[in-house]
């Protein structure tokens, strides 16, 4: 077993390595073995990829990682804002006025981006529905009929979106004048359609109520027999007055 190296003469080899030589010429010019001299480049090596990174080259980031949170948070709270918007936030909050080329480029490295805006009522009420959903517990499935109305027209054929090339708009040439509305109430279950009314124009309260008395109704059974419950939304027109007696 060959005898262990002095501290003397292992930071002697050490700093021989530190200037440049080879293992080899190291383990030449001390004597020592060529196998140990290059243990201690390899634990040198090591020791120099664990040294503090340095620091990056260029201007620091004009968004701090505190303005990215609150920008994050800004954004998730008000999704309609616009980057002048923001632009204005940071700067009343942070005292930095940022570009907003920069802001937007921040967005994109937190994964937000800018797409078609879906609304929620406001008027909805957590306690309402969760006791609607609670009550819809005690209906069995064929129990319920469900009846909303649907409206097309000439344009409803019409697509939306079209092939073209990049910068320039998908343009497609076509009358704009109004063309007539039908409007059509169907009545549905779990086993399909089971009956329906098409009209020109749209459904009034009226003619909903014919629709449930004259086309629905014969379809139905005492409570809580098969389709016995008729579910429809809010809608002013859909508050019905028929009866059975």
């Amino acid at each position: 077993m060959p005898k262990a190296l002095s501290d003397l003469r292992r930071r002697r080899i050490e700093g021989q390595l530190l200037a440049g030589s080879t293992p080899k010429e190291v383990a030449a010019l001390d004597g020592a073995h060529r196998r140990t001299v290059e243990k201690i480049k390899a634990k040198l090596d090591v020791e120099e990829d664990m040294e503090e990174p340095k620091k990056p080259i260029g201007c620091p980031k004009a968004i701090t990682p505190e303005m990215e949170q609150a920008l994050m948070l800004y954004v998730l709270n008000r999704p309609r804002a616009y980057l002048e918007d923001m632009q204005r936030y940071i700067d009343k909050d942070f005292g930095v006025w940022i570009h907003m080329a920069t802001i937007s480029r921040t967005l994109k490295g937190l994964d937000i981006t800018f797409k078609k805006l879906h609304y929620k009522a406001i008027e909805r009420n957590a306690v309402l529905r969760n006791n609607w959903a609670a009550k819809c517990l005690d209906w069995a499935a064929n129990q319920l009929i469900f009846v909303d109305e649907t409206a097309v027209n000439e344009h409803t054929r019409f697509r939306q979106h079209g092939w073209a090339q990049k910068g320039i708009n998908a343009t497609e040439k076509r009358l704009t004048r109004r063309t007539e509305r039908w409007s059509l109430l169907p009545a549905y279950t779990i086993d399909g359609i089971m009956t329906y009314k098409a009209i020109h124009g749209a459904f009034n309260q009226l003619e909903f109520d014919e629709f449930i008395e004259r086309y629905v109704l014969p379809f139905c059974s005492p409570y809580p027999g098969p389709r016995s419950v008729i579910i429809a939304d809010n809608a002013s027109c859909h508050r019905s007055g028929v009866s059975i007696t």
